[in-house]
């Protein structure tokens, strides 16, 4: 049998190793962590490769992709028919067919003047009426410079080419 002495000493012995054998755990894992994450510093500090730098790029490019092609399929602003001058902007370039179509003695389907857009950047409208001075284009003929003219007081039309037949 074992003396009370020897018992304590064996049960320190094995303490002692137990906590050894604990400390020397903790130390591997702390050593393992240790270098997982010294591997993780080294690869985020290597050079990255090409394919790296794409993937910042990547989704920018779409993203500007999308965005054109939004701003790209955006209507254009339409053209407002707005009756400042007396007359509306379609009824005005009517008026300025037929009134053309009497000056120059043609029937006004021979006539061809700019669309709504265009004919609207060249209008000069007040609330006294419209004027527009432009290229018109008669079937068969060179294009002319004329200018059309109404007056709201009178609802009258007037045109006039500005070149010689």
């Amino acid at each position: 049998m074992l003396s009370p002495d020897e018992r304590r000493e064996i049960e320190a012995q094995e303490a002692r190793a137990a906590a050894q054998d604990r400390a020397a755990r903790l130390d591997r894992a702390r050593q393992r962590t240790a270098d997982a994450y010294r591997r993780e510093v080294r690869a985020r500090l290597r050079p990255g490769t090409f394919a790296a730098s794409l993937r910042w790029a990547l989704p920018l490019a779409l993203l500007a992709a999308l965005l054109s092609l939004w701003v790209l399929s955006r209507p254009e602003p339409v053209v407002t028919d707005d009756a400042l001058g007396g007359v509306t902007l379609g009824d005005f370039r009517d008026r300025c067919q037929a009134a053309l179509a009497d000056t120059l003695q043609v029937s006004p389907q021979a006539i061809t003047l700019p669309a709504l857009r265009g004919l609207a950047q060249d209008v000069l409208s007040s609330p006294d009426g419209r004027r527009w001075t432009g290229t018109m284009q008669v079937a068969g003929r060179a294009a002319q410079d004329v200018t059309c003219t109404y007056t709201a007081a009178d609802d009258t039309t007037a045109a006039l080419s500005l070149e010689e037949p």
